[in-house]
């Protein structure tokens, strides 16, 4: 059998407790039972072709939802900005990325739209291209998350006890 690469990396978890009865600052907020998110209306779905980037190209919808709630219009933002730019990636060059990375990174870069950086390669070629382009930092800064946030789900019932933890972007 073949040993194969994905574009996500998974770092190892320490053993921790997430119960809020003993976590120290724990915050509690209400989240709707229900919401609907009809993406069709303004994302279009992306080929990344054999190129390990899909933390880049799942968080470019990101940038791409509050491009379209800011303006109303559909706008597709770069993924070779976020793969090959070393805010997202802290020193790492191998192929992929770590998502918790990617989005820290996001919240100091912010988002390009695709027509001004329209590049889809693999690393170290997309970190070497992303070097020679500082003009699309001050570009991403008028796109950009102002924090990220953890949220920790827990799901219990009889038959299943799992916990579901997902990196936000939020914009202010």
């Amino acid at each position: 059998m073949r040993n194969k690469k994905y574009g996500l990396k998974i770092r190892p978890t320490a053993i921790r407790s997430y119960d809020s009865r003993i976590c120290a600052g724990a915050v509690s907020i209400e989240l709707p039972q229900e919401y609907e998110l009809n993406m069709r209306e303004f994302c279009e779905i992306k080929d990344q072709g054999y190129i390990n980037s899909c933390v880049a190209f799942a968080s470019s919808l990101v940038g791409e939802c509050e491009n379209y709630r800011r303006t109303g219009l559909k706008e597709e933002m770069s993924t070779g900005n976020t793969y090959g730019h070393d805010a997202c990636r802290k020193g790492y060059t191998g192929y992929g990325m770590y998502v918790d990375d990617t989005m820290l990174g996001l919240t100091k870069i912010g988002f390009v739209p695709n027509h001004l950086y329209d590049v889809n390669v693999e690393v170290p070629e997309a970190i070497n291209l992303r070097k020679g382009r500082d003009d699309l930092d001050m570009i991403g800064q008028l796109l950009k998350p102002s924090t990220m946030i953890s949220l920790k789900v827990y799901g219990n019932d009889k038959e299943n006890i799992s916990q579901f933890s997902s990196r936000v972007l939020l914009h202010h």
